[in-house]
């Protein structure tokens, strides 16, 4: 985790950026995110986290400044209690959750395309970033044309960036 942060920090600055974080699943072992979390916070970023509606698969954002300030939801997933909504055109970077990548910049997560749904509200400068532990990429056999793409997927110790 650390590796990999330390790879997004030189690259990425989040001075004066909307950025959206995920709270990791610590025991499906999603990558650690609070050291990345307080970077941005240090920079001044303004920070928002995803809130799922399980009726719908359908996330939303919402600022959250203070990260005691969330709850668990009935599958496990830590969310913000926050009602401040961010709008998707508003943020400049998602830092995206992922369990694979492929080399073309494809992402396999849980499985229920909550943010491939989100990306298509989002403004396309926005840049989506995926993090992981696992440096080799996975190639995918299926991908659907409702899949986003990431742009850029940081490693501990290699930085993919898709065209």
């Amino acid at each position: 985790s650390q590796l990999t942060t330390i790879n997004l920090i030189r690259d990425i600055s989040f001075k004066g950026k909307t950025v959206a974080f995920f709270l990791p699943m610590s025991h499906h072992g999603e990558f650690d995110t609070f050291s990345l979390i307080k970077h941005a916070q240090e920079q001044q970023a303004k920070l928002c986290f995803p809130k799922t509606n399980l009726s719908t698969w359908e996330i939303s954002f919402f600022q959250l400044d203070d990260l005691t300030q969330t709850s668990v939801n009935a599958i496990g997933i830590t969310e913000p209690n926050s009602d401040v909504l961010t709008e998707p055109h508003t943020i400049d970077i998602f830092i995206t959750p992922l369990l694979a990548h492929d080399s073309r910049g494809f992402r396999i997560g849980y499985g229920k395309g909550c943010y491939d749904r989100y990306f298509t509200q989002c403004n396309h400068a926005h840049r989506k970033v995926g993090l992981t532990v696992f440096d080799q990429p996975t190639e995918f056999e299926c991908v659907e044309k409702t899949d986003a793409k990431l742009d850029v997927c940081y490693t501990p110790f290699s930085t993919y960036i898709f065209k």
